[in-house]
């Protein structure tokens, strides 16, 4: 049997990304071959467009200094009229100048304005209009060419597809496993073999979810949704002014007037909102053992300081140690690893076990860790590591903002070397994120040495989809469909699983959000005049509202050629529009579901019309036509 062990993570993730692009490319020139799509083809369409856009943009230019050119001169038009009218009026009010003279030099002037206007409409109005004519029929051509270049690329357009940096990424390194969906079998074997707890909390959404496995142990990204109570300052302004008087050396009384702007503030309970990103992934090995480390090193931190740092925590170290010896429990008894560099940066000083922490991180172990951790590229030590038994949690700073979606819209183009170049680059920044966010794990070889032990699943589960796929197909409909009446702030989807009906989940999605009503405090400040003046802020009142909808979902094993076939045809069109809300449904990554405008059991027809469509015939050709 191979192995595909990654040995020292940080040392291999170079050649691994040279492997993973051409993976890459060879698996888009396969889609390419697949399609059925000419390049050359579409190479010189491009290329024609790219050519034809030049000249646009250059006779558009012609034509716009053109127009420039023609305000100008209607501004000099209005200046030389109302200079003529002011030369021909001035002997009017001035007996004295020249009249003769004046009225002449109105004259001129009217002339030269007569002139201008003649120019603008003999000379430069037609010019325009034929560059105009110019610049609009190149652009004709121009337009024609892209929508031909569209049409050139449809066919590979239309078959790309969820989840292809995934297959990428197996071909790539076996070692990393990733699924399709998080399908309901894993949500139980990581619930009920580890003890896994999938609450978020009511505050908190499931957006998205990517399960996979290392040697057969489970791992699942998690992107959570969260709602954060807080506080908002609001202030407000009021200015006020009064008169006070004084009297001079020679006895004369002045009045002086006093400016102030009186500032107040309130604070008011305000909902926050961001996104968290983790990894979860579960493993038999210490599974006693539990620690937390944060990240210890600056990306910009020189090796020296590094050094210095570790000579610092070392002695720290060694008194923590001293101060354990007295515990009479030989496995809980904090004891120095003997390597001051790796107890220093990976910092797992709260660790409850040592026998089992030994264990796990062995000299190589420790080696790669710290050579993460010391790493100054991509990302540097910006991961955090909690171990609580068999769960161990991952979150980097750098998967936060991580594009974890692997949605196909991303490598959608009009020209193939574009798209080809947005494919691999998408697949490599993918595969680089997934990397980093399992090195840590992948640093530690008994993980990948580790099998976990024959799981027997149910025959039957409650649902045919896992609950954290339900809250992300929720997530994946326009907000507005499921925006609570007059709410303004975003909304937390929760789901709530109701029953089976066939091969669907039927679910009632709860939206939870905030209106709000404009509020006004008076708040006392005393003012220079002597007086308490109520100082005026207006501030927001959130006020919870909710709303439900319900959902049917359903793990399709299908592809998105054939949903976006599916979308076409006109029985199932005719099936969402008479029991979905908003006309709409969703497809992503084997899952399909749609919003039902009223409680709804499906008909066998429904069923058939649905399953028909969505799930492909044993042994059939998951393409589209």
């Amino acid at each position: 049997m191979e192995d595909n062990s990654i040995l020292e993570p940080v040392k291999e993730f170079p050649n691994l990304l040279k492997t993973n692009t051409t993976n890459a490319e060879t698996y888009f020139e396969d889609l390419v071959k697949k399609s059925g799509i000419n390049q050359d083809e579409n190479i010189k369409t491009v290329d024609k467009y790219k050519a034809t856009m030049v000249k646009y943009n250059a006779a558009h230019s012609k034509a716009t200094k053109l127009k420039v050119g023609r305000v100008f001169l209607w501004i000099l038009f209005g200046v030389l009229v109302a200079m003529g009218v002011i030369f021909i009026l001035i002997p009017i009010g001035n007996p004295a100048a020249s009249k003769a003279l004046f009225i002449s030099l109105g004259v001129v002037f009217i002339a030269l304005a007569v002139g201008d206007i003649v120019l603008i409409i003999k000379v430069i109005n037609p010019k325009i209009k034929k560059r105009d004519e110019i610049a609009a029929a190149i652009k004709l051509t121009a337009d024609q060419l892209l929508a031909l270049a569209n049409e050139q690329m449809a066919p590979l357009n239309s078959i790309f597809d969820w989840n292809m940096p995934s297959d990428v990424i197996k071909k790539t390194t076996p070692l990393i496993q990733l699924d399709k969906n998080f399908d309901v079998k894993k949500y139980y074997f990581m619930r009920d073999k580890y003890g896994l707890d999938f609450d978020v909390g009511d505050k908190s959404s499931v957006y998205y979810v990517q399960s996979g496995s290392i040697v057969g142990n489970p791992f699942l990204v998690e992107r959570i949704f969260d709602q954060v109570d807080g506080e908002k300052v609001y202030t407000g302004t009021l200015v006020i002014s009064w008169v006070t008087y004084s009297t001079d050396s020679k006895g004369h009384r002045y009045s002086n007037t006093h400016i102030q702007t009186l500032t107040a503030n309130v604070k008011k309970f305000c909902p926050y909102y961001h996104y968290r990103t983790y990894l979860i992934y579960s493993n038999d090995s210490a599974p006693d053992l539990c620690f937390t480390r944060t990240p210890q090193v600056g990306i910009e931190e020189s090796d020296k300081k590094i050094a210095k740092t570790v000579r610092k925590d070392a002695k720290k170290i060694d008194k923590l140690a001293e101060k354990a010896v007295s515990d009479s429990d030989p496995s809980t008894n904090f004891t120095a690893m003997g390597n001051d560099e790796f107890d220093s940066l990976f910092h797992a000083l709260d660790r409850n076990n040592e026998v089992q922490f030994r264990l796990l991180f062995t000299p190589l172990a420790q080696k790669n860790e710290i050579s993460l951790i010391k790493s100054k590229a991509p990302y540097g030590d910006d991961f955090n590591f909690s171990k609580n038994k068999k769960i161990n949690v991952i979150q980097t700073r750098h998967g936060q903002n991580a594009d974890i979606y692997c949605n196909p819209n991303n490598y959608l183009d009009y020209d193939v070397r574009e798209s080809k170049k947005k494919f691999v680059n998408y697949t490599n920044s993918f595969f680089q994120y997934l990397y980093f966010d399992l090195a840590p794990i992948l640093s530690i070889p008994l993980y990948q040495q580790e099998k976990p032990m024959e799981y027997i699943y149910n025959k039957g589960y409650e649902s045919n989809v896992s609950f954290l796929e339900q809250e992300v197909m929720a997530n994946s409909f326009p907000s507005e469909l499921l925006q609570p009446k007059d709410a303004i702030t975003n909304s937390i989807l929760k789901t709530n699983f109701i029953k089976k009906d066939g091969d669907f989940d039927q679910v009632k999605i709860k939206a939870s959000a905030f209106k709000g009503y404009n509020r006004t405090d008076f708040i006392p400040v005393p003012g220079g005049d002597g007086r308490i003046h109520s100082v005026p802020v207006h501030w927001v009142e959130y006020v919870p509202v909710e709303s439900s909808t319900l959902m049917d979902v359903e793990n399709s094993d299908s592809s998105r050629p054939i949903f976006n076939s599916m979308m076409k045809n006109q029985g199932f069109a005719n099936f969402i529009n008479r029991v979905s809300k908003g006309n709409t449904a969703s497809y992503q990554r084997g899952l399909f579901a749609f919003l039902l405008s009223a409680p709804v059991i499906l008909s066998s027809a429904d069923m058939a019309q649905v399953s028909g469509l969505v799930k492909p015939k044993e042994g059939g050709n998951t393409n589209s036509k």
